[in-house]
């Protein structure tokens, strides 16, 4: 009679390494990839041209202004923190009637990105 004893040995070692995303990570405060032009400061030059302080500007190619519902003919970027833009004729209209009664001519300003975000 034959016995055969088969033995075998394994030996294995296995390490796991995680990733956490940075998204994921509590310590890391996300920012925007692509942030939105920020209106800091306006002065009106000769009733007609605006100069506008802030930032983003520069950063996204072609910037649209509009004035409530009317678009600038005139966006001029000269720095990432500075543009000068044309108030449109009806904004204008709609400010010299306001001067007129004496009311606050405050109007909605809104930037739009080439990309279309506002």
């Amino acid at each position: 009679m034959r016995t055969f004893t088969n033995t075998a040995f394994v030996t294995a070692e296995t390490s796991y390494n995680f990733f956490i995303p940075p998204n994921l990570d509590r310590s890391v405060i996300p920012s925007p990839f692509a942030p939105r032009p920020l209106l800091f400061h306006k002065l009106v030059l000769a009733g007609h041209l605006l100069n506008v302080y802030g930032e983003s500007f520069r950063e996204h190619g072609s910037l649209r202004v509009f004035f409530g519902r009317w678009e600038s003919d005139l966006v001029e970027v000269r720095s990432n923190t500075h543009l000068v833009t044309r108030l449109p004729s009806g904004a204008a209209k709609v400010r010299a009637a306001r001067e007129e009664n004496i009311v606050d001519d405050s109007m909605e300003v809104v930037f739009a990105r080439s990309d279309g975000v506002l």
